[in-house]
């Protein structure tokens, strides 16, 4: 039987960009760090900072009661290189000169290291399907690269559900606090930084990711756990969006729940400081 042709997306109608009052400061800071040299399953990760771009203007910008357009986005461009020392020192220079929240796009997960050594946090907190916690500097040692740089008493990891017997024995002993449910996890105190590796949620709610794993938590899991430590953030990355396909109906829609779930931890941040 032939297959009829996929028919186009539509094109939905634009809302307000997010674009600050000329006479007020944005709150946030917007780059994108186009890295996955050592991504392992599948690679793609790279072009992920361009297809988010592409679907902020096509998201509601009210967003949980905050109204994201009286806060705005300054876009500090991104970063595009192969290098991970070059990738750290850019990541340093552009993070540098904002004073503002900075909201990074993977990339692979090993760019959340380039941040936390250029926003020099106290706390690390990870969302991520797996521990990465392997030994090297590929994007599935992260964690434990992050954890050697802060200390892995200031790392908390919640959502690993694919964890090798390598990164079992060493989190056994490693200090680490690794949670498994939303009921455990516990406001740090602190200046925290969060990193989304977006591979965290099921599947069936987003799949175009590197490591893709069943049995994940749900948009509102996610989104409720980032509410639950806006008050204490001073950054977040979303990474290991990988649009295999950009051109595919579902890798776009992927790429607008990606785009809602950093509005609403945008909204977050913004309702917190209010509070």
């Amino acid at each position: 039987m032939r297959q009829k042709k996929q028919p186009a997306m539509p094109e939905p109608t634009d809302p307000e960009p997010l674009e600050p009052d000329p006479g007020v400061p944005p709150d946030f800071a917007l780059l994108g760090l186009c890295y996955d040299r050592t991504q392992t399953l599948w690679k793609g990760a790279a072009l992920a900072p361009a297809m988010l771009r592409e679907a902020f203007p096509k998201l509601e910008t009210f967003v949980h009661g905050i109204d994201l357009t009286e806060s705005g986005l300054d876009d500090l461009g991104d970063i595009e290189t192969t290098s991970e020392k070059e990738l750290h020192k850019q990541t340093a220079v552009r993070l540098g000169s904002t004073g503002k929240f900075p909201i990074i796009l993977g990339g692979e997960h090993s760019v959340s290291l380039a941040a936390v050594k250029a926003l020099k946090p106290d706390n690390v907190i990870i969302l991520d399907a797996h521990p990465d916690c392997e030994a090297g500097e590929a994007h599935n040692a992260v964690t434990r690269r992050i954890a050697e740089l802060i200390g892995p008493e200031n790392v908390i990891l919640l959502g690993p559900r694919s964890i090798s017997a390598a990164e079992a024995a060493y989190l056994k002993g490693s200090g680490i606090r690794l949670i498994t449910s939303m009921k455990d996890l516990k406001v740090p105190k602190g200046r925290t930084y969060l990193s989304v590796d977006l591979d965290v949620l099921d599947p069936s709610e987003l799949s175009s990711v590197g490591n893709p794993e069943p049995m994940g938590m749900s948009f509102a899991e996610v989104s409720q756990a980032i509410s639950a430590v806006a008050p204490v953030l001073i950054g977040a990355d979303f990474v290991e969006f990988t649009p295999i396909d950009k051109m595919n109906n579902l890798t776009r829609i992927h790429a607008l729940l990606a785009g809602k779930l950093i509005y609403s931890t945008m909204a977050a941040v913004v309702k917190a400081k209010k509070k």
